[in-house]
């Protein structure tokens, strides 16, 4: 567990061997508290849980820890001389100072990998999952606050030269090329400090979320950094201003990419309904009848796919002669008798969430890989049938879930395009399947709770359908 007050506690005391009254090191810690804001901010607009956001802002707080010594021994921000974020790793899991901010070591790796990107001019293929997303979140943060920086602390306190010495200078061909292909800055590509400060507005090519971007605009930071220097040559003011139109058009083509979406599209089995237990159940009991031992198990490997999808699994499994169709009577017996009894099991939230959706009236569609017939029971049996527009079922495609097929097909149904849809997802081949499609998918774990290679792509991931309903209140028009 992580306590955020103990940990802000025992950075207060690690400060006590450095002197605040240092200009240098007084922005820098004041830096890392609005840094812990910014990442606050961030955690908010993806409205990630609370247990994520309290990693974040420890990840924040503790990110530059490794500057505090750099000044001290150099006077300078400069990671030529020493690697800052290699320091902080260094002395906070090499020497063992981590245990001061957190107790146990459930999150060492991603706060290791996070610290030690958090600077680097990319970030490291291979990271994924969790760790990606916290290494994303400290950079954009890290980031946002320099912009701030730049807009509010003294020129001196940033260089090593006054605020007349950087407006007599120029703008090297190069980094105005830079900009011109929107990517970031080398360090070593910076030959002037006026060359040094648009390496600082350069920062937008590598942020990676569209409410960082919103971020900027809401305080006009960009523009603000850009006025701060006064640039006496007029061939520097030229690029100065080409730079400012090319990171404006940037930053609101990005702020855009998060659009009000037109339309939502709900898996039904395991999203709306907690049904993938229920089946796994039914399937674990006629499999032992039938002299199959954990064939409840198999749902795993299925989640997701139609009756052919699953047709097709079973005999690639068993063999040829595994008589698919007598198991399919069977389990189906064994969930209506369930379902007489206990009725359908409807997820938390999910009443709840069509009000909101439809008072914002939205379209509404379901895209199950179950049966037209089975869906349709069960959608009317839960009291749900009439807030959708659109039913699109697995036998109404000729290829499953992870295929676009489906979601494409309730698009065209909705008469709405991919990027103006959003899609409710439980499964792996599900959210697959809606990416393929090129639309955005908010991820509720059922059975499923760790997808490697995937929750980076997700827009955006709840534990419940509660907790999206602020979300899709947000994100729908």
């Amino acid at each position: 567990m992580i306590d955020l007050a103990l940990a802000k506690r025992e950075f207060e005391q690690y400060l006590k061997d450095y002197d605040l009254t240092d200009n240098k090191i007084k922005l820098k810690w004041v830096h890392t508290l609005c840094v812990v804001d910014a990442a606050r901010e961030i955690c908010r607009r993806k409205y990630l849980s609370g247990e994520d956001t309290q990693l974040a802002l420890l990840i924040a707080l503790l990110h530059d820890i490794g500057r505090f010594e750099q000044l001290r021994v150099f006077g300078s921000y400069d990671d030529r001389k020493f690697d800052h974020a290699r320091f902080g790793v260094k002395l906070l899991f090499e020497d063992g100072q981590i245990r001061r901010f957190l107790k146990d070591d459930t999150y060492d790796g991603i706060i290791r990998t996070a610290i030690e990107c958090h600077s680097l001019y990319r970030i490291p293929d291979g990271i994924e999952g969790k760790t990606l997303l916290h290494c994303r979140i400290i950079r954009d943060a890290d980031k946002l606050d320099n912009f701030r920086v730049k807009d509010t602390e003294p020129i001196e306190a940033l260089f090593d030269v006054d605020q007349q010495t950087v407006e007599g200078e120029t703008i090297s061909d190069n980094i105005l090329e830079a900009f011109r292909c929107r990517r970031s800055i080398y360090r070593e590509e910076r030959t002037t400090h006026a060359d040094m400060w648009c390496s600082y507005l350069a920062f937008i090519f590598d942020l990676n979320f569209p409410g960082s971007f919103a971020w900027i605009l809401e305080h006009d930071y960009l523009n603000r950094n850009v006025d701060r220097l006064r640039l006496r040559d007029s061939t520097a003011r030229e690029r100065m201003e080409e730079i400012r139109a090319i990171c404006n058009q940037y930053i609101a083509e990005r702020a855009a990419a998060e659009e009000k979406k037109k339309a939502v599209i709900f898996d039904m089995d395991g999203l709306m309904f907690d049904s993938e237990r229920m089946i796994m159940r039914a399937w674990e009991k006629v499999g032992a009848k039938m002299g199959y031992e954990r064939f409840g198990e198999n749902i795993y490997h299925t989640l997701g796919m139609n009756r052919d999808g699953r047709k097709k699994y079973f005999l690639e499994k068993y063999g040829p002669d595994f008589p698919y169709d007598d198991f399919q009577e069977r389990y189906r017996r064994c969930t209506q008798e369930e379902m007489r009894e206990h009725g359908i099991p409807v997820k938390p939230g999910l009443h709840a969430l069509l009000d909101t959706l439809k008072a914002r009236r939205c379209r509404l569609a379901v895209a199950t890989s179950s049966s037209q017939k089975y869906a349709m029971e069960k959608l009317q049996e839960a009291g749900v049938r009439e807030y959708f527009d659109v039913i699109v079922c697995g036998n109404m495609v000729t290829h499953s879930k992870p295929d676009p097929e489906i979601y494409l097909l309730a698009c065209e149904r909705l008469k709405v395009s991919p990027s103006d849809a959003i899609v409710l997802e439980d499964s792996e081949n599900g959210i697959r399947s809606a990416l393929a499609a090129g639309i955005d998918v908010i991820w509720i774990p059922d059975l499923i709770l760790s997808l490697p290679g995937l929750e980076d792509k997700v827009s955006a991931k709840f534990e419940n359908l509660n907790q999206a309903t602020p979300y899709l209140r947000e994100r729908t028009e």
